[in-house]
């Protein structure tokens, strides 16, 4: 099984933080995605940032590396820190309902944690093109994960836990 990497940027004007409302789930995260083919982890991020948001961006520095062995067959991410080279589309993406600035200080309820969790980690002061891991423990990992599956019936969430036990059990963290 090949290993999933992706690249997400925190792009902060000023107080605020750029957000996009994902298509796939409803819930506010910072734009980003995964790697391609033949793509170096620069050229994905800028290429993500600019297929769901319309923005240009040059990277500032890294703010993480962060790990989710259960989300969507499990994945590693980059996490960049980024200033906006032109403002944001105005209207939606196919992978983002809506784009837009929101203030550090009132983000919305409804955003994943672990991207709340970036943003957490470039307010915090990152590592100029260096990198800061954060290490999880695999039960946070999976509350977090189960958390925003809320979608999921119980019976799904019980085979999730199971699933990700069975795949965890004969490893030490």
């Amino acid at each position: 099984m090949p290993i999933n990497v992706s690249v997400h940027a925190v792009i902060k004007d000023k107080d605020k933080v750029l957000l996009i409302k994902r298509s796939d789930t409803g819930f506010w995260a910072i734009p980003g995605g995964r790697v391609e083919k033949n793509e170096t982890i620069d050229q994905a991020v800028r290429r993500e940032i600019e297929e769901e948001c319309g923005v240009r961006i040059e990277i500032t520095g890294i703010c993480g590396l962060f790990s989710n062995p259960i989300w969507k067959d499990g994945i590693h991410t980059i996490v960049y820190l980024a200033v906006p080279k032109c403002k944001p589309k105005v209207r939606g993406t196919n992978e983002a309902k809506e784009i837009k600035y929101l203030e550090l200080g009132n983000l919305p309820e409804e955003i994943l944690s672990w991207h709340l969790d970036y943003i957490k980690s470039a307010s915090s002061g990152c590592l100029i093109r260096n990198s800061v891991f954060k290490v999880r423990s695999p039960e946070d990992i999976l509350e977090k994960t189960i958390e925003y599956s809320n979608n999921l019936s119980k019976s799904d969430q019980e085979k999730l836990k199971k699933e990700y036990v069975r795949k965890n059990e004969d490893k030490k963290f």
